[in-house]
């Protein structure tokens, strides 16, 4: 291996980045909801919750189309066949680029199509 003043090739440098992400919330208007058993113990605000990532998933998608002309939302990159799935693509429901938005849309009952998507940009 070649090293120059330092710096090691590129195809050695390890390409995971990660970090913290730190956010308080106020939530007391879905902390203290009644969940039961006339409602089959089901919480409004988790089913909000996952509604709302199919909302945030398609927000990104049409963000990023603004910017990357050859992003195809419905395509997947890697196979190049339809996505399957109501999530668009590079943006499922694993994504925290559009989880933490939703949960932020759900548990503040904030419209998912309001809320704002600066806080989860990857860096």
């Amino acid at each position: 291996m070649l090293i120059n003043n330092g710096n090691f090739p590129d195809s050695t440098r390890n390409r995971i980045a990660s970090g913290n992400y730190s956010i308080s919330i106020i939530s007391w208007g879905t902390a203290f909801e009644k969940i039961s058993k006339k409602n089959d113990y089901a919480s409004s605000a988790f089913e909000n919750f996952k509604k709302d990532i199919v909302i945030i998933s398609a927000r990104r998608a049409a963000q990023r189309q603004k910017t990357d002309p050859a992003y195809n939302p419905d395509i997947d990159p890697s196979t190049g066949n339809p996505v399957s799935g109501p999530f668009k693509s590079g943006y499922g429901q694993t994504s925290s680029e559009v989880l933490i938005p939703a949960f932020i849309a759900a548990y503040t009952k904030t419209s998912p199509d309001k809320v704002g998507l600066e806080h989860s940009r990857q860096f």
